[in-house]
């Protein structure tokens, strides 16, 4: 385990836990976020490739629908 902030919260997860990965655990759809890890932005093409590291610090920004 491995310990990452995700939108200012401690949160533990598995090591080599790629962005995807983490998406699928929060149950959100890359489609509807924006994801910033370490003050960068991760193009969602990397999602999958992209590897979480201990003590990282995730931004996840949610679209939301309405009208």
């Amino acid at each position: 385990m491995i310990s990452i902030k995700i939108n200012n919260r401690d949160k533990q997860i598995e090591e080599n836990s790629s962005i995807n990965a983490l998406l699928e655990f929060l149950d959100l759809k890359p489609s509807s976020v924006i994801v910033e890890v370490n003050l960068n932005i991760i193009k969602k093409d990397r999602y999958d490739k992209f590897i979480l590291k201990d003590e990282d610090n995730v931004e996840i920004i949610t679209f939301m629908g309405g009208g």
